[in-house]
């Protein structure tokens, strides 16, 4: 009897022990969350901030919604991009492992329930207006413009590639040279004649 009760207290005191095996994936991920639920717009640019301690990705069941970044670690904004169209909803999940945040999109119509948009619906959008950098820095932003575009710049020290794009959504690269402390331009204008400023702030790296 004695070794019966040895036997059930090293399996008792064996139990007590033990924890369940960590899961190295689940160290990165985190609760998710994001500061709004629904969102109705007809076109062009928005933010979203994203509440989230691990990695996290982004998607939308819908092809006229462009994310940036679709991918990231930690809490920071995201831009959506809207592309005009006829009234419709979409769901853009924000996923860190299995937890999960969701936001509906409702898209409405620039020119009513049609297939084919008017003439005078132009636009010209990209996903960020303000671009902060450091030294030599290259940031990339999403063009989205209803026919072909052009960029420029009147600053020196700033290259951007390409210079030119089509209609639809595309990316162009801009790229600060390192210098003194100022505010730049850099102008987008597409073949509609519509516009859209991106304001750059230069720190210097001294």
């Amino acid at each position: 009897m004695l070794v019966c009760l040895f036997a059930l207290g090293t399996t008792a005191c064996k139990n007590d022990s033990e924890e369940p095996a960590a899961d190295a994936h689940d160290t990165m991920s985190a609760p998710i969350s994001i500061d709004a639920k629904e969102k109705s717009i007809q076109q062009g640019y928005f933010e979203i901030n994203i509440d989230c301690a691990g990695q996290w990705t982004a998607s939308a069941n819908k092809t006229w919604i462009t994310i940036n970044p679709a991918a990231g670690t930690g809490s920071q904004p995201v831009a959506l991009v809207v592309v005009p169209g006829n009234d419709d909803e979409a769901t853009v999940t924000f996923m860190s492992g299995n937890y999960k945040a969701e936001l509906t999109v409702k898209r409405t119509s620039a020119y009513g329930n049609t297939d084919t948009p008017s003439q005078s619906s132009t636009y010209i959008t990209a996903s960020s207006s303000l671009l902060i950098t450091n030294g030599d820095d290259s940031r990339t932003v999403i063009v989205t413009s209803s026919s072909p575009w052009t960029a420029s710049s009147e600053n020196q020290g700033v290259r951007l590639e390409p210079d030119k794009g089509p209609a639809g959504t595309s990316q162009l690269t801009i790229t600060v040279e390192n210098g003194p402390l100022e505010e730049m331009h850099v102008t987008l204008k597409n073949n509609s004649g519509d516009t859209y400023l991106i304001r750059i702030l230069r720190n210097p790296v001294l």
